[in-house]
């Protein structure tokens, strides 16, 4: 949408288990067996802006910021959590993702290719990419941005076959 979709930068970030939110009470965003990258840097407000002034969309902020979702959800058994988080729980990576940012027309993310994750996703006994694969969130779009936002998607997807 901004730029080829070929063109890659790279970014660095902080892997986190068992994840809180940025603001509000901790026990409201818990959600048992997730593992986040949490991203350094400005890539979501830069890419939150561009997208208001492009499209007129607003994002809402994920509750844990921009971030990578590597595990989502996906139970194992309680030793295995506590040997990993124990081992990679704020430990650093680096990443490099696509610069046009997808969408659903409802969420807004941002592909990512990270050897790393995928290594730490397949030694905890679950699939490289996961049912998602790995993709940065930008967020979702506020209540009044929705169908702008459903417009976007049908529009590039069927006008522009993207």
């Amino acid at each position: 949408m901004f730029l080829d979709s070929s063109d890659t930068y790279e970014g660095e970030g902080i892997i986190s288990f068992d994840p809180v939110p940025i603001k509000g009470p901790a026990n409201k965003m818990f959600k048992p067996w997730w593992v986040i990258g949490k991203i350094d840097g400005d890539i979501g407000e830069y890419y939150s802006y561009f997208l208001k002034k492009r499209h007129g969309i607003t994002l809402q902020r994920p509750a844990w910021g921009p971030h990578i979702s590597v595990v989502r959800g996906e139970q194992t058994s309680q030793d295995n959590w506590d040997y990993f988080k124990e081992r990679y729980d704020k430990k650093p990576f680096k990443f490099t993702y696509e610069v046009s940012p997808k969408t659903n027309g409802d969420h807004w993310w941002l592909r990512i290719i990270c050897d790393e994750l995928k290594k730490l996703r397949e030694d905890m006994g679950y699939p490289r990419d996961g049912k998602w694969g790995l993709h940065l969130t930008l967020g979702l779009p506020t209540p009044l941005c929705k169908e702008q936002s459903e417009y976007i998607w049908w529009y590039y997807k069927n006008l522009l076959n993207l």
